[in-house]
């Protein structure tokens, strides 16, 4: 561990992003450099300056040097949360038309977020409907027919009524489509399809 008195150069910050990983709190750089926690906090401003890191929230950046999806970042950035909804869908082809941003659920409060040239939006979901997605290599998902189901009741809060007409139901199975129904509130299904 360095000398906090000890400057960090940025070729040593380059070495270590380089074998790193794809994402750092601001305690890691802290214990990475030895660096005190306002010489860290200049650091990773100095680094973010440089294109080295992308700051994604206060304190947490992605490493510019590893490819990451955007998908991860939708994750990492607002916890707990899933990707659901339009994003979902698509990603199982349930949809044809790619959403412009990533929507996501949580079980915090509602809030849209930009990274770069990524938008997100989380939309607050009951813990009790907080369920129903499987992890991928580096981020959570809903599966395609939770994520239905999700977007379904997100819309009959905001009371909307969606076209589900062109919808590819193939993508989607049906039992267990019914089954996960069952554990949401009974207006959104017969308002919408069961």
């Amino acid at each position: 561990m360095k000398n906090s008195k000890t400057k960090f150069t940025l070729s040593q910050w380059i070495q270590i992003f380089k074998r790193g990983r794809k994402f750092y709190h601001l305690a890691d750089l802290m214990k990475l450099s030895g660096l005190k926690l306002d010489a860290a906090r200049k650091a990773a401003y100095r680094l973010v300056r440089e294109d080295i890191l992308v700051k994604l929230r206060p304190e947490f950046f992605a490493n510019s040097f590893c490819n990451y999806q955007a998908e991860e970042v939708a994750n990492t950035i607002y916890p707990p949360s899933y990707i659901s909804c339009e994003t979902a869908l698509f990603h199982y082809g349930v949809i044809d038309q790619a959403p412009f941003v990533i929507v996501s659920v949580s079980t915090r409060k509602s809030r849209r977020m930009r990274v770069k040239n990524n938008a997100f939006i989380y939309h607050k979901m009951a813990f009790s409907l907080f369920w129903g997605f499987t992890q991928k290599p580096g981020f959570r998902i809903a599966e395609p027919e939770k994520a239905l189901l999700d977007w379904l009741y997100l819309m009959s809060r905001k009371g909307l009524k969606p076209s589900l007409d062109e919808l590819n139901w193939e993508q989607l199975n049906k039992k267990k489509l019914r089954l996960y129904a069952r554990r949401f509130p009974k207006y959104v299904i017969k308002s919408h399809i069961l």
